[in-house]
């Protein structure tokens, strides 16, 4: 967790520097300079995930990921259907979660209601 937070001050840092470098070159030259901003950072933002985990740019909700309790029902809920993006870790296809981990689903134990 320190990797990524050291990771995304870095890239925060180092975009607001090029900025301003880029400022300071349309000044040099008196013209207005029309710049795209454009940064990459999912390799710094990235989250280092478990095994049996991937990233994922949208699905990192963990309120809404699948469940051993709510794999029967998991594509009906509301949040899946959402257009909000969360970044974070998520089970591989074929995984759900148990106790903050993936297993697969077959593993999963008996859910009583």
């Amino acid at each position: 967790m320190k990797l990524y937070i050291i990771s995304f001050t870095f890239a925060i840092l180092a975009g607001v520097y090029s900025l301003d470098d880029l400022d300071d070159a349309s000044l040099k030259i008196e013209k207005n300079v029309e710049y795209q901003i454009y940064r990459d950072n999912s390799a710094s933002l990235s989250a280092e995930c478990e095994e049996h985990e991937e990233y994922s740019e949208c699905f990192g909700d963990p309120t809404c990921q699948k469940t051993c309790e709510n794999m029967d029902h998991w594509e009906t809920m509301a949040c899946v259907k959402t257009k909000v993006c969360i970044r974070g870790c998520i089970c591989k296809d074929g995984y759900v979660r148990n106790d903050r981990i993936c297993i697969n689903e077959t593993t999963c134990p008996r859910i009583r209601r």
